[in-house]
């Protein structure tokens, strides 16, 4: 599920009548605002699906900070933790469980001219990460991260391959790092992605998820 329509979605109108007009006539939250309008909470959303066998879902939180969103062009209601806070405490009221998605080293182009590039800091990077730790205490049941990655085709490609520094005969994976800048190495992404695993899931629910192939969501 888009973790910003939720948000917008438990915000509800006091909160749309603040965005700016180019905000609210995004695509994207069209139809939330409709079902806004007409009445729908999440709370009454996430009851309702509950209600027709839903037992788990997937939360694309992806980043605690809003600069890593907003320069990537995702929303930046991602990043108002509070909500999401509350959404997962939702969830879990209604015996859902939530496996919440997290991407780690956004490198992004210069949003125009005169700008400059955006890459994630390591400091960044660790602010997901205790967010994750944090969405585990709030009831979430697993936290899963990503490396940001470079996929020939994509407009990102073109900038960012220019900081591709590893290739794998399997393809592109957004489990292994590709890319290395100044900041960072690519080792110290994948250093990161191992912290959020362990230090969110734990040392057992890792070992369990290698030893099954997948996470150990059951009915």
């Amino acid at each position: 599920m888009s973790l910003f329509n939720l948000i917008l979605l438990h915000l509800g109108e006091p909160f749309i009548a603040q965005m700016d007009e180019k905000e609210r006539k995004n695509p994207q939250f069209r139809n939330v605002i409709d079902a806004v309008k007409g009445g729908l909470t999440a709370r009454e959303f996430i009851r309702t699906i509950a209600e027709n066998g839903c037992y788990n879902i997937y939360l694309a939180v992806e980043s605690a900070n809003e600069d890593s969103l907003v320069n990537s062009n995702k929303s930046r209601l991602n990043a108002i933790q509070h909500s999401t806070f509350e959404l997962i405490e939702i969830f879990t009221e209604h015996g859902i469980q939530v496996t919440g998605g997290f991407m780690l080293g956004f490198v992004n182009p210069p949003g125009g001219p005169g700008q400059m590039a955006f890459v994630e800091s390591l400091e960044l990077i660790e602010r997901t990460i205790d967010y994750a730790v944090n969405l585990m205490g709030a009831g979430m049941a697993y936290a899963n991260p990503f490396i940001v990655t470079p996929i020939p085709g994509t407009p990102m490609w073109e900038y960012q391959q220019q900081f591709v520094v590893r290739h794998y005969d399997n393809g592109w994976s957004h489990e292994k790092a590709t890319m290395a800048t100044g900041q960072w190495s690519a080792e110290d992404i994948e250093k990161a992605r191992m912290e959020l695993l362990v230090r969110a899931n734990g040392a057992d629910r890792v070992r369990e998820m290698v030893r099954r192939g997948t996470w150990p969501v059951d009915v």
